[in-house]
């Protein structure tokens, strides 16, 4: 099917790992935050997918264990909610249902949730992604075991 003048497609970035320290070993009952994204210098960003994984502890793992993703754009361009154990994540959005995390030593992977829905139809410039642990035991210490990755949406227009 030809493209008409002013026609958009959509074209799919790689999966990029986004740095996110404090989710290896994240406490039970703590929430804490990744780095910052940069939206906003992305060209032609119309949104975002986050996705991962995380690894529950070896031991001490509740059947009823959850961990939960949220995202949170700066209140002033370059304050964010807080997050730490007393974080309030009423002010962050939170990313899809929480993920199951119910048995010792497993893998648990986050299914791909579009940061642009989670704003309501709009994408912010700037994003931080925040981890709450409900698992009854810390997550996984080890780097390789917990992973935060987005992949960036991009629209093209047919000029000519």
């Amino acid at each position: 099917m030809a493209r008409a003048v002013g026609d958009f497609t959509l074209d799919w970035g790689a999966w990029t790992e986004q740095t996110f320290t404090a989710l290896d070993g994240l406490a039970n009952a703590d929430f804490e935050a990744s780095d910052e994204l940069n939206i906003g210098a992305l060209d032609n960003a119309v949104d975002v997918i986050i996705g991962g994984f995380v690894t529950s502890n070896a031991a001490g793992t509740s059947a009823t264990g959850y961990v939960t993703l949220y995202a949170a754009a700066p209140t002033d361009g370059t304050n964010y909610p807080t997050s730490g154990a007393s974080a309030d994540k009423d002010n962050w959005r939170q990313l899809g249902p929480s993920l199951n995390v119910v048995a010792n030593a497993t893998v648990y992977r986050f299914a791909g949730w579009s940061l642009k829905q989670a704003f309501g139809g709009v994408l912010p410039e700037k994003v931080k992604i925040g981890a709450y642990n409900g698992s009854g035991a810390a997550l996984d210490a080890d780097a390789a075991d917990n992973k935060l990755f987005y992949q960036v949406v991009f629209a093209n227009a047919k000029l000519s």
